[in-house]
């Protein structure tokens, strides 16, 4: 298990800035793409994390939230915002009624 209170050495540092710079520089693409398209980052981070659950898949309320790093109440809001656009459609599930996207 490795030792959490060990500092850093050069080539992880090296790494780690690596890997940060290859995100920043995805979320710019994305960015720029869900422009394109007319969305927001944040409708385009939602699409893509409902579509990433595969043909049939469905997805909560506080999945997605928890997906975005939202609140339910954020999510859902955003949610809204979607069906608006008519991006996406909501569902009943069949366990009890909760919303799906």
């Amino acid at each position: 298990m490795p030792n959490k209170d060990r500092a850093l050495s050069e080539i992880e540092y090296e790494a780690l800035a690596n890997l940060r710079y290859r995100i920043r520089k995805f979320r710019q693409f994305s960015g720029k793409a869900a422009e394109k398209l007319g969305l927001t980052r944040q409708q385009h981070q939602a699409l893509v994390a409902i579509k990433g659950l595969g043909v049939g898949g469905r997805m909560s309320l506080p999945e997605l939230a928890d997906k975005l790093f939202l609140t339910p109440a954020e999510a859902a809001a955003l949610v809204v915002c979607c069906r608006r656009s008519a991006m996406s459609r909501s569902t009943r599930d069949g366990n009890g009624g909760r919303p799906c996207c």
